[in-house]
Protein backbone atom coordinates (compact mmCIF):
# COMPACT_ATOMS: atom_id res chain seq x y z
CA UNK A 1 0.00 0.00 0.00
CA UNK A 2 1.64 3.19 -1.19
CA UNK A 3 0.37 6.70 -1.59
CA UNK A 4 1.96 9.47 -3.60
CA UNK A 5 4.98 7.59 -4.90
CA UNK A 6 6.00 5.98 -8.15
CA UNK A 7 7.77 2.63 -8.14
CA UNK A 8 9.34 0.92 -11.13
CA UNK A 9 9.45 -2.84 -11.43
CA UNK A 10 7.12 -5.73 -12.17
CA UNK A 11 3.55 -6.21 -10.98
CA UNK A 12 2.94 -9.93 -11.40
CA UNK A 13 0.18 -12.36 -10.51
CA UNK A 14 0.91 -15.89 -11.71
CA UNK A 15 2.89 -17.01 -14.75
CA UNK A 16 1.91 -18.64 -18.04
CA UNK A 17 2.93 -22.05 -16.65
CA UNK A 18 1.52 -21.41 -13.16
CA UNK A 19 -1.58 -19.17 -13.39
CA UNK A 20 -2.87 -17.32 -10.32
CA UNK A 21 -5.91 -19.43 -9.25
CA UNK A 22 -7.74 -16.87 -7.13
CA UNK A 23 -9.15 -13.38 -7.57
CA UNK A 24 -6.50 -10.67 -7.44
CA UNK A 25 -7.76 -7.38 -6.05
CA UNK A 26 -5.90 -4.14 -6.68
CA UNK A 27 -7.56 -1.47 -4.57
CA UNK A 28 -6.94 2.14 -5.59
CA UNK A 29 -7.49 4.42 -2.61
CA UNK A 30 -8.38 8.09 -2.67
CA UNK A 31 -11.12 10.52 -3.51
CA UNK A 32 -11.60 13.67 -5.59
CA UNK A 33 -9.54 15.59 -3.05
CA UNK A 34 -6.54 13.27 -3.24
CA UNK A 35 -3.36 14.49 -4.94
CA UNK A 36 -3.39 14.07 -8.72
CA UNK A 37 -0.56 12.19 -10.44
CA UNK A 38 0.98 14.54 -12.99
CA UNK A 39 2.34 12.91 -16.15
CA UNK A 40 3.94 15.99 -17.72
CA UNK A 41 2.94 17.99 -20.78
CA UNK A 42 0.02 19.37 -18.74
CA UNK A 43 -1.55 15.89 -18.51
CA UNK A 44 -2.89 14.43 -15.28
CA UNK A 45 -3.58 10.75 -14.65
CA UNK A 46 -6.02 11.37 -11.81
CA UNK A 47 -5.95 10.48 -8.13
CA UNK A 48 -6.78 6.77 -8.42
CA UNK A 49 -4.71 5.26 -11.19
CA UNK A 50 -2.37 2.34 -11.75
CA UNK A 51 0.59 3.41 -13.89
CA UNK A 52 2.97 0.66 -14.94
CA UNK A 53 6.55 1.82 -15.53
CA UNK A 54 7.99 -1.66 -15.76
CA UNK A 55 5.95 -4.74 -16.59
CA UNK A 56 2.39 -5.83 -15.82
CA UNK A 57 2.09 -9.61 -15.96
CA UNK A 58 -1.31 -11.04 -15.02
CA UNK A 59 -1.91 -14.73 -15.64
CA UNK A 60 -5.15 -16.25 -14.44
CA UNK A 61 -6.99 -19.49 -15.03
CA UNK A 62 -8.19 -19.50 -18.67
CA UNK A 63 -11.90 -18.93 -19.07
CA UNK A 64 -14.08 -20.11 -21.92
CA UNK A 65 -15.24 -16.62 -22.82
CA UNK A 66 -14.99 -15.99 -26.54
CA UNK A 67 -15.88 -12.29 -26.36
CA UNK A 68 -13.52 -10.59 -23.92
CA UNK A 69 -14.03 -7.10 -25.41
CA UNK A 70 -17.31 -5.84 -26.82
CA UNK A 71 -18.82 -2.39 -27.30
CA UNK A 72 -21.91 -1.04 -25.61
CA UNK A 73 -24.97 -0.80 -27.81
CA UNK A 74 -26.32 2.17 -25.86
CA UNK A 75 -25.20 4.62 -23.16
CA UNK A 76 -25.25 3.26 -19.60
CA UNK A 77 -26.04 5.51 -16.66
CA UNK A 78 -24.93 4.83 -13.05
CA UNK A 79 -28.45 4.12 -11.81
CA UNK A 80 -29.20 1.49 -14.46
CA UNK A 81 -29.06 -2.25 -13.71
CA UNK A 82 -28.94 -3.55 -17.29
CA UNK A 83 -26.73 -2.88 -20.29
CA UNK A 84 -27.19 -3.27 -24.05
CA UNK A 85 -24.28 -4.63 -26.09
CA UNK A 86 -23.61 -4.33 -29.80
CA UNK A 87 -23.41 -8.14 -30.18
CA UNK A 88 -24.53 -11.34 -28.50
CA UNK A 89 -22.22 -12.78 -25.84
CA UNK A 90 -21.89 -16.09 -24.01
CA UNK A 91 -21.24 -14.66 -20.55
CA UNK A 92 -22.52 -16.59 -17.56
CA UNK A 93 -23.92 -15.52 -14.20
CA UNK A 94 -21.03 -14.77 -11.85
CA UNK A 95 -18.69 -13.42 -14.54
CA UNK A 96 -17.36 -9.95 -13.84
CA UNK A 97 -17.43 -7.13 -16.37
CA UNK A 98 -15.78 -3.72 -16.53
CA UNK A 99 -17.33 -0.75 -18.29
CA UNK A 100 -14.75 1.89 -19.13
CA UNK A 101 -15.17 5.47 -20.26
CA UNK A 102 -14.77 6.10 -23.98
CA UNK A 103 -12.67 9.25 -23.62
CA UNK A 104 -9.50 10.30 -21.84
CA UNK A 105 -10.98 12.61 -19.18
CA UNK A 106 -10.15 11.03 -15.81
CA UNK A 107 -13.17 12.74 -14.26
CA UNK A 108 -15.44 10.55 -16.43
CA UNK A 109 -14.24 7.30 -14.88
Amino acid sequence: RREGSIQEGVLRAGTSSNPFPQTAIIQLLGNRGSPVLKLGNHRNAGSKVLVVLGALELFGIPQSVSQSHVHLGATVYPWESTITLDQDVEWKAGHSIVIATSDFDYEHS
